[in-house]
């Protein structure tokens, strides 16, 4: 953990280094604690007024807990138990039957534009690896194992099943903002009255005054070190996806990771979108979620929805939001 004195300071965070998110506080000057681990294979940053190492430890083994439960790169977690066993049905805890069920209901929400099933399109494009571009006809079988209509999940009798072999469920668009949301349960059961979780650059913010805001930097797509402009929010979280996160180029075109789970293709017309919501796993998906959907339909998505704004960067530089965020978003001249 570390400790650091800010005042009036601009951090500069990151999604694996490609996000850049600037935080300014807007009404409080003094000193600053802040705690970090290591934590969803990114740098988990918990900010507090006071020195409160207590309540940060406590939060980040909450992390550590759920991000054991999540996580499909251990054999025995819930999620690839799951995985192993289609169709049959594997009993899970109840964060994860909460979680699949807030994923089935953005997938339903989204039409599709948020799936949990994508794992298949994903290993086949495979960005980790420097990617590759899919024939047709690979990405017309793995397209057979995608949608949120192959998962089945039983309240009740608190399983989860998949319709069959070859889909795979992968929570990653929305677990980190679900692990961060109960992380902040835990600080303020603790009776922490404000905090800031920066979950690799996905940002949290708390506070009991309803009135305190905070002015955070949206990064420009096009520069890594420079700032779009900056946004004013209250409580709640704020997270972005861009076409500038992982991304290869082939034959002259660019194909990015964030794909269309309708298509298996990347999803075009926009370069990033940033959300913001009062749940974290909510500004998590909706994130990806608006991107595949386009400007206009992820807008009025957005709009229609209670505690919800956006603000989209089409592929010719403009900026878009929603009416939330009028007269709140100040863009940058250079």
């Amino acid at each position: 953990m570390k400790r650091s004195r800010l005042i009036y300071a601009l951090l500069v965070l990151s999604v694996f280094g490609l996000l850049a998110i600037g935080i300014f506080r807007a009404q409080h000057g003094g000193e600053l604690y802040t705690y970090s681990r290591i934590l969803m294979g990114t740098v988990v940053e918990i900010t507090f007024r006071e020195d409160a190492s207590e309540a940060a430890s406590a939060a980040f083994d909450e992390i550590a807990r759920l991000e054991a439960i999540f996580t499909t790169y251990r054999k025995d977690s819930e999620l690839s138990r799951i995985n192993a066993a289609a169709p049959e049905p594997v009993r899970v805890s109840p964060e994860v039957a909460e979680a699949v069920e807030l994923a089935i209901r953005v997938c339903e929400l989204t039409d599709g534009a948020f799936d949990p099933t994508v794992g298949p399109l994903v290993r086949l494009w495979n960005f980790s690896e420097g990617g590759r571009v899919p024939r047709k006809e690979e990405l017309e079988q793995a397209l057979a194992f995608v949608g949120c209509h192959n998962i089945r999940l039983d309240k009740d009798a608190m399983t989860v099943a998949l319709s069959r072999k070859g889909v795979s469920l992968d929570l990653g668009g929305i677990a980190k903002g679900y692990i961060v949301d109960k992380a902040l349960e835990v600080l303020k059961e603790r009776g922490i009255e404000w905090a800031i979780i920066n979950a690799g650059g996905d940002v949290t913010f708390y506070s009991v005054d309803p009135s305190e805001r905070f002015r955070v930097g949206i990064r420009h797509p096009d520069r890594a070190d420079g700032l779009l402009g900056t946004i004013l929010v209250g409580s709640g979280s704020v997270a972005t996806s861009g076409d500038y996160e992982r991304y290869f180029i082939k034959d002259g075109v660019r194909y990015h990771h964030i794909l269309d789970p309708r298509t298996g293709m990347p999803a075009r017309g926009l370069r990033s979108v940033t959300v913001v919501s009062k749940e974290a796993y909510l500004a998590d998906a909706l994130a990806t979620a608006i991107f595949v959907m386009g400007k206009d339909k992820g807008l009025e998505l957005a709009e229609k929805m209670e505690g919800v704004d956006a603000l989209v960067v089409d592929e010719a530089g403009g900026v878009y939001t929603t009416s939330g965020l009028e007269g709140v978003f100040e863009p940058f001249e250079n």
